[in-house]
């Protein structure tokens, strides 16, 4: 609404017909038409016009409006969430380098584990991924050998 406002400001013509309304709010002719109506035109032959002061008045009170406020922050909501959708589709399509069975005989070549030390060798980011990953299905599958590996006493 802000581009419209700042375009009937530059406008020399004092009126707006249906038309410009039309393209100003990127509206078909006849919402353009049914916009007319409600903000009170004045008619010259066939056409309807209103005055461009008078338009952006009008645009400038709506857009400081609750109800468009209100729509603002529901836009917000929704592109968070298409952007959340958007990340989460590229991560599940995400192929990481995983070897089936969880288990600390089972951690691939390269990653070293020690009390204090955390070593894991890798030529890509995928296989840095995969092999944190096996890393961590070892750990859920026995979490005593992972604190015996580490030093660590049992859980609080």
């Amino acid at each position: 609404m802000e581009e419209a406002i700042e375009e009937l400001r530059q406008l020399a013509a004092p009126t707006v017909d249906r038309a410009s309304l039309e393209r100003l709010l990127r509206v078909s002719p006849r919402q353009a038409l049914r916009i007319l109506h409600r903000l009170s035109p004045h008619r010259a032959g066939k056409s309807l016009l209103i005055a461009r002061t008078d338009l952006i008045a009008q645009l400038e009170s709506l857009a400081r409006g609750a109800p468009v406020q209100a729509e603002r922050r529901r836009l917000s909501r929704v592109t968070a969430e298409l952007e959340a959708l958007r990340r989460h589709g590229v991560a599940r399509r995400l192929t990481l380098p995983v070897a089936n069975p969880a288990g600390w005989e089972h951690l691939p070549e390269g990653i070293a584990l020690a009390p204090g030390r955390l070593e894991i060798e890798f030529r890509s980011g995928d296989e840095l991924l995969g092999k944190l990953l096996e890393l961590a299905r070892a750990v859920a599958a026995d979490p005593e050998q992972f604190r015996a590996v580490i030093g660590g006493g049992p859980p609080p």
